[in-house]
This record gives C-alpha cells, structure tokens and sequence, in this order.
C-alpha cells in the first residue's frame, strides 16, 4: 500500500512527504475511537487525496475460475473535463486488514470505464476494501481523491 500512498498523496501538502501527508490525513478522518482503543473506519479512509473523483457508479465482480477482479464504472464528464483528467490512469487497490494486498499492474484511462486486477491465491481469506483513484502521468503526479467501493470476498 506504501507504493500507492507514496503517488496518492504526494501533492496533497508539498510541503511534508506523501507517507506523513497519507497518516495525519487518515488519523484526522479514519479512525475511530473504540471501548478497546482505535478502528479504522474503512469508507473514511484515503488512499489518495486531490481533485474530486469523477466515477459517479460502478460495478464489481470476481471471477474464481480466472481469478481476476474486474470493475466497470460511469464518471461524470463535466468533472474529468473541469480537473483535466479524462486521461488519467486507474489506480485499484483491494485490501485485507491482515496485511494482504492486490493492485492492478496495467493502468487504463478513465475514459477506457473498466480496469482488471489479478488476484492469487494467499494464506489470507476473507473480506477485501476496495479502493479506487486515478492519476495523471503528465508529470504532475495530480490524483483524484480516492472512493471506497464496499468489499468483496475471496
């Protein structure tokens, strides 16, 4: 997950790293006080933060047999073109809390409404978080702010 914090929140305070940007943003918005200490509250967590998110729906399956996870989603055209980032690349990730972690290796255009991720076989079982940004490769490293999507089981 460094890897995507490290692009997800490098322009989100140009003055402090990308990884001290991802922590004082999630600690302020995601976690949450329990009777036994702290949770992290999922749909309040950031794995990017930026110009508002353009996918106004979505969809997700996964495919056992291939073991593939494919989402397909719908963005609002208004907000690519305001923001300039029709072009911008998808950026999946799909997380257990016991430190297990998919992304996607080919990164398709917003306009492109669909993205695959190979998922393998690993000791961890159970519940994925699934996350969604996108960024340009212009140089400027500019994201999206990234949107939950709900879980899945694999």
């Amino acid at each position: 997950m460094l890897s995507l914090l490290r692009v997800g929140f490098k322009n989100y305070n140009p003055d402090k790293k990308a990884y001290s940007n991802a922590m004082s943003y999630n600690l302020n918005h995601a976690t949450e006080k329990t009777a036994t200490g702290y949770a992290i509250n999922y749909e309040n967590f950031r794995v990017s933060k930026g110009v508002p998110n353009p996918v106004s729906t979505y969809t997700f399956q996964v495919d056992e047999e291939t073991g593939t996870f494919t989402i397909t989603w719908e963005y609002d055209a208004n907000t690519a073109l305001q923001y300039d980032i029709s072009s911008s690349n998808c950026r999946l990730l799909l997380y257990n809390p016991d430190e297990c972690a998919f992304t996607n290796e080919s990164m398709n255009p917003l306009t492109h409404k669909t993205q695959t991720a190979t998922l393998t076989r690993q000791q961890t079982v159970g519940n994925y978080h699934v996350y969604v940004f996108f960024y340009k490769t212009d140089g400027s490293d500019e994201c999206t702010d990234s949107k939950y999507l709900g879980t899945f089981e694999w």
